[in-house]
């Protein structure tokens, strides 16, 4: 997860952008819907962001993202929740 938020927000460190979505030569805008390439199979990574490239997104663009894996692990937690209730609705 953080080897993937890295190279997303390399060309920003690097000063090349001020967004990761700015940067034409990543698959970040693939990742996050805003662009449909071929550059490489992000479902491993994405799977643990709950297949929602929003939480993805959320992920790469905040600052303290060392200690996001508990607002993670909950945020998953309760969009599994929520999709167990709507199957059984």
């Amino acid at each position: 997860m953080y080897l993937a938020r890295y190279f997303h927000r390399n060309p920003i460190k690097a000063l090349f952008c001020q967004r990761p979505e700015e940067w034409e030569y990543s698959n970040y805008r693939d990742v996050i819907g805003q662009r449909h390439g071929t550059l490489c199979d992000f479902s491993p990574v994405l799977a643990c962001f709950a297949n929602d490239p929003q939480v993805y997104r959320e992920f790469v663009l905040d600052p303290l993202a060392d200690g996001w894996e508990p607002r993670l692990i909950k945020k998953i937690h309760a969009m599994e929740a929520k999709r167990r209730n709507e199957k059984k609705a």
